[in-house]
């Protein structure tokens, strides 16, 4: 028997080994893990600047079957670092263990807000509230969105024109979401964000007016490699932090996958709260829900009830993580895929919500100290405790391994 200090010992090293504190770092051990593991390796330039360049790497581990299982990470930048320790948990065990499937992992999907401990990336933009095929769906929101209203009655707190003093920062920030929070209940509050603006570009949760360079290179990218694989072969997670409780997981997606993903991944009490569905609608019923149809009835935004992790995510559009999006990017007509979001917990929503104001407000409006302001957005979605670590690498495992499961099977059913 293994003595329990070997284990932790061992268990350490793997967290030091798959974690980083900087995208460069992360990037340079995902480049050499690739390499060990004899992946194939491509490199999107995102955007450079005057401290160099930011790319999203992509690695193929080809395997011997149809199925492919896709993790990426960054999305959504200061999110990363969770996201590439569990892409080199994966690829340290694939060099010892190989899959039928296909994996492909794309690090850093937004790199440039990893980089800098951002939420959004070189444009301010959310890029998962952007990923919409649709050009006319820009339009819409730009135009005619009724959600608007909600996002601007926060607006001020959202986004303020200019940098906090010492006692807003520790005290008055609290007391100012005590006041709209009462005002306006926790539920409107998450509503307005999660639910994204498409007109405030230096806002919180700005889904920005056009396509970004982050998703048209990576469907590019995935068309050009993988344009022939059937969309009902793949599986695609993308790995976010920020959302429930410290270290416990929870899987968004579908309502249509919602009884299989409840086999795959149930709840475990203390580690995962299971699969939670926020997308009830497609995004043209979503979009003509927030855009007024003549075809949909009013839009209530309820202003208070029960705060989960998926609560509000029936307004919104534009989700990576969503089949809408990834069918659309293998073999035309071929199937849905399973998609879905994976996020770990960190802080309360609330806490959450105050370090994404400061970095933004210190980005926007007090850029030469904006080291300080982004501490605040990285420690609110990068808990750098050993155990939540260990929980991300030992959830975000469990989870690829039963998608490499399903893949294996879905593909000897064809």
């Amino acid at each position: 028997m293994v003595p329990a200090s070997v284990m932790a010992s061992s268990a350490d090293g793997l967290v030091n080994e798959c974690f980083s504190e900087t995208y460069m770092e992360a990037r340079a051990k995902f480049l050499e893990a690739s390499r060990t593991a004899s992946a194939e390796v491509h490199s999107l330039e995102i955007t450079k600047d005057a401290e160099g360049s930011y790319t999203t790497d992509i690695a193929i581990v080809r395997g011997s079957g149809s199925g492919l299982v896709v993790v990426s990470s960054g999305t959504h930048g200061v999110e990363g670092y969770a996201g590439s320790a569990v892409q080199l948990h994966v690829l340290d065990t694939l060099k010892r263990a190989p899959v039928k499937p296909t994996v492909v992992l794309i690090h850093a999907v937004n790199p440039f807000g990893m980089a800098h401990y951002r939420r959004w990336n070189e444009n301010n933009v959310d890029l998962n509230r952007n990923a919409l095929h649709d050009a006319d769906n820009f339009a819409q929101l730009i135009e005619k969105d009724k959600l608007r209203d909600t996002y601007y009655k926060f607006d001020g707190m959202f986004n303020p024109r200019r940098p906090p003093g010492c006692f807003y920062v520790h005290v008055g920030i609290w007391f100012h979401m005590a006041f709209q929070i009462a005002r306006y209940g926790l539920k409107a509050l998450k509503t307005a964000l999660v639910a994204a603006t498409y007109t405030q570009s230096q806002g919180l949760f700005f889904g920005g007016q056009e396509l970004q360079p982050s998703h048209a290179l990576l469907r590019a990218f995935m068309q050009k490699h993988f344009g022939h694989v059937r969309a009902s072969n793949v599986a695609w997670l993308d790995v976010h932090t920020g959302l429930g409780p410290c270290g416990i997981d929870v899987l968004m997606g579908a309502a249509e996958d919602a009884a299989e993903m409840a086999q795959i991944c149930p709840v475990v009490p203390g580690e995962c709260a299971g699969f939670q569905t926020g997308f009830g609608r497609s995004t043209e019923e979503t979009i003509a829900l927030r855009c007024g149809s003549p075809d949909t009835g009013g839009l209530v935004v309820e202003s208070r009830g029960k705060v989960d992790q998926s609560a509000g995510y029936d307004f919104t559009v534009g989700i990576m993580g969503r089949d809408e999006w990834t069918r659309e990017l293998f073999m035309p007509s071929s199937g849905r895929t399973l998609s879905m979001t994976q996020e770990f917990g960190t802080l309360s929503n609330i806490k959450v919500a105050r370090a994404l104001m400061l970095e933004n407000v210190g980005f926007h409006h007090d850029r030469i100290n904006h080291e300080y302001w982004r501490s605040f957005s990285r420690d609110a979605f990068y808990v750098r405790t050993r155990d939540w670590k260990r929980r991300v690498l030992k959830r975000g495992m469990d989870v690829f391994e039963k998608l490499v499961s399903r893949a294996e099977a879905v593909a000897g059913m064809n």
